[in-house]
């Protein structure tokens, strides 16, 4: 008996061995950590952290995955030429090796299948948004008023050409903009962290800032009334004599620090360009491929944008302003609109 019981623990110790390394192993899966993004985890002094995806899984509580959704009209009349060429869907939206990976192709049957003749790509779009442009989201999904939001993305392979158009972009909760709810572009802002056109300007990184004159005003709508004149920050600056870069080798980092009177911009670390065009309501986050229709399109390929990380930080002496604004509900641009 002695000599049975003492193998029984024997098996047993053998078999609590093995269940550990499972386990081991499934703690290591499930909390996948890229080397090439290291350097971008270690958090700004400053600044507290208050979200944070590295896209393990796909959290659509947070994330709302567009699905048969254009953004703009194919041709916004008078003009004949389309706007844009894509439509989002959701198959072009997965998780890969603890990654958010949006894909853009050549897809005219699958956009036909949608019900969309004009159009010829299929692509990407997510957003932390309310509502989504797919099916019925989960959870509250995410919003921000200030604070630092930071992307950690490799650019579409196709970047280089001018019509490929990967952005990291922000706009207001249509929930909470007044004097009415859902109100129309550019009244409510808009917060491009990242805009990228091809090989135009020798493939920049640019930041811009869309806002209409009468941020209170329904009526001050469309691009007529866009106050945006060119991007607040452009990275490399080529125009003086900088190298292009190709951000579609590697991880770079793109960030903003919004605070109440003033937008920072930064690549990789490195101040970009600001501006005291400030807006003031709860933001979501976007992130998504288009493909412009003012070039020629692109061969009939495929690219891909790959996001690895998206953190949100916030200081602690601005909580007492958000929750004023949030409860306000004031669509007013702080800054230079004072």
């Amino acid at each position: 008996f002695f000599v049975l019981g003492r193998r029984m623990s024997t098996a047993l110790q053998r078999c609590f061995g093995v269940l550990l390394a499972l386990l081991f192993a499934q703690v290591l899966e499930a909390r996948i950590v890229n080397p090439e993004t290291e350097a971008f985890r270690k958090p700004p002094p400053g600044w507290e952290l208050v979200f944070e995806d590295d896209f393990d899984s796909l959290n659509t509580k947070v994330w709302r995955v567009a699905d048969n959704f254009s953004h703009t009209p194919y041709v916004t009349p008078p003009k004949t030429a389309p706007k844009e060429l894509q439509l989002y869907t959701k198959d072009e939206v997965f998780i890969r090796d603890g990654t958010l990976v949006l894909r853009t192709r050549y897809n005219p049957d699958e956009v036909k299948k949608y019900g969309d003749s004009g159009r010829k790509f299929t692509s990407g779009w997510v957003d932390s948004s309310v509502a989504g442009h797919g099916a019925d989201p989960q959870g509250d999904g995410f919003r921000t008023t200030y604070g630092r939001v930071e992307f950690v993305a490799k650019v579409p392979q196709g970047s280089t050409h001018p019509s490929i158009w990967p952005a990291l972009w922000m706009l207001p909760d249509p929930t909470t903009t007044k004097p009415v709810k859902n109100l129309c572009w550019p009244a409510g802002g808009e917060i491009d962290i990242l805009e990228m056109w091809g090989g135009i300007n020798g493939s920049q990184a640019t930041s811009s800032v869309h806002f209409s004159k009468d941020a209170g005003d329904p009526k001050s709508c469309g691009k007529k009334n866009d106050i945006f004149k060119h991007p607040v920050a452009a990275y490399p600056d080529v125009k003086h004599g900088a190298e292009p870069i190709d951000f579609s080798v590697a991880y770079h980092q793109y960030a903003v620090e919004w605070e109440p009177h003033l937008l920072t911009f930064f690549v990789d670390g490195i101040k970009t360009g600001t501006s005291k065009d400030v807006p003031s309501l709860p933001f979501y986050l976007i992130i998504n491929t288009a493909i412009a229709g003012y070039y020629d399109p692109p061969a009939e390929s495929e690219c891909e944008m790959v996001i690895d990380l998206v953190r949100v930080y916030k200081k602690k002496d601005y909580s007492a302003k958000v929750e004023e604004t949030e409860t306000r509900g004031t669509n007013r641009l702080r800054g230079s609109q004072e």
